[in-house]
């Protein structure tokens, strides 16, 4: 889980910012579907956030985790994880 949290971490500071985690959600898939869409995840993105224990600046490696604990369809995604 670390190593895929460490490639969409792109900027090194230990958060998923807006940008980065939208391009795991590209990846995985689920970008294009409301309210992963361009129109919509600026307004989204601080509740998605703060769901997964993060705020505006972005969610830590233990709110991503979370994800794969709480979406089903996300942790069937195991191509993306090692």
């Amino acid at each position: 889980m670390a190593r895929l949290f460490s490639r969409y971490d792109v900027d090194g500071d230990g958060r998923l910012n807006q940008d980065e985690f939208r391009d795991y959600l590209k990846a995985i898939g689920f970008w294009g579907q409301p309210p992963y869409t361009d129109d919509e995840w600026r307004y989204h993105w601080q509740d998605e956030a703060a769901a997964l224990g993060g705020d505006a600046r972005g969610m830590s490696a233990k709110g991503f985790r979370t994800l794969y604990i709480r979406i089903p369809a996300v942790s069937s995604l195991r191509i993306l994880c090692c």
